[in-house]
């Protein structure tokens, strides 16, 4: 060993104790994509036994589908070294050796070691604030539904007997005052108008998901209902669709996100027709939905609340969320969401 390798070898040693010693997960790496060390906590969180990655490509830890672009970007920050953070605008997922695909956040730093340029990456785990998130996220549905019903059964039900007692009154009054008669029927007008709006909002409060005739079946009737409320055109297509590929907390988000797209759609892009897709292949689920509007303006800030909420769905449930402007107009949604790393790789993806 020459000189210099002792003199690498022996300061990368000497960088184990004291690396091993902090509580966050940490990959020092070479150019060439190779690790020269990560900590006991790297190891647990990626699940390899102690040492194990030691000398492991890099790509051990990064999922099957993003490789070719990680490659890339690990060549590009080599060329220009920086301290940076990953993953606060964007999600970031690393890969288990048990295939599990999970949610990170990495901060890279540049690291001169002998005469040779590494890179140290600190990696937190997402896992369970993403666990918590769902958890507040579905504690708010059923808070949601429950207003939803509340809506529909109790303030429904008041605005339908204000508006009948208000017709009755204006038919006894008809002939004794028929000036009185007519502000009573617009009043009457005026509830049902309220009472519309109501069951229009409980509606929307309370949407049936993907249960029973799962995913294609709900997201057919999302198209035929925001068809029928709003008069657009809203179609459905479907590929390859198997809703046993797909958890039913997969399924519930990208029900949502479909739901979103298309009322953006109706509402802000002065959309004439909408097309919801969903293609199932052996390796990923993949829904999008297309219109013909005015194209999609983001907010100043970029920080549209409706884009925000389907960015987070897509979030909880490991999936890229894309915007982009087909050749014909109009604003294209996509979300990719892998079925499992497995999955990926026996796809030869």
């Amino acid at each position: 060993m020459s000189a210099p390798d002792q003199g690498y070898e022996g300061a990368l040693a000497g960088l184990r104790g004291t690396l091993n010693a902090v509580p966050t997960a940490i990959v020092v790496t070479a150019g060439d994509g190779c690790i020269q060390f990560a900590n006991q906590q790297a190891h647990a969180l990626f699940g390899y036994a102690e040492r194990e990655l030691d000398g492991a490509p890099l790509d051990w830890l990064v999922p099957f589908d993003v490789r070719d672009r990680h490659r890339a970007m690990h060549s590009q920050y080599f060329a220009h070294p920086s301290g940076t953070e990953m993953g606060r605008m964007r999600d970031l997922y690393g890969l288990r050796k048990d295939g599990e695909r999970i949610a990170v956040e990495i901060f890279l730093a540049p690291l001169t070691l002998g005469d040779r340029q590494l890179t140290v990456a600190g990696i937190s785990d997402l896992r369970e604030r993403r666990r918590l998130e769902a958890a507040v996220e579905s504690a708010a549905l059923h808070e949601q539904r429950r207003l939803g019903a509340e809506l529909h059964d109790s303030l429904g039900q008041q605005l339908t007997t204000i508006g009948l007692l208000l017709s009755s009154i204006a038919a006894k009054a008809g002939a004794a005052c028929p000036s009185m008669a007519e502000e009573l029927l617009g009043v009457s007008s005026l509830a049902r108008e309220a009472l519309q709006s109501t069951r229009r909002l409980a509606h929307d409060m309370t949407p049936r998901g993907p249960d029973g005739d799962g995913l294609g079946g709900a997201l057919a009737r999302l198209a035929t209902s925001q068809a029928q409320v709003s008069g657009v055109m809203v179609h459905f297509d479907a590929r390859g669709v198997d809703d046993a590929k797909l958890p039913r907390s997969v399924a519930h988000q990208l029900f949502r996100i479909a739901q979103e797209a298309t009322a953006n759609a109706i509402k802000h892009a002065a959309a004439t027709e909408v097309k919801i897709e969903l293609a199932v292949s052996p390796s990923q689920a993949r829904l999008a939905v297309t219109d013909d509007g005015r194209g999609f303006q983001p907010s100043p800030d970029g920080a549209g609340i409706g884009l925000q909420t389907m960015k987070y769905r897509a979030g909880l449930i490991g999936a890229r969320l894309s915007i982009d402007r087909p050749a014909s107009g109009g604003t294209r949604v996509s979300c990719v969401r892998p079925h499992s790393t497995a999955a990926v790789a026996a796809s030869g993806a």
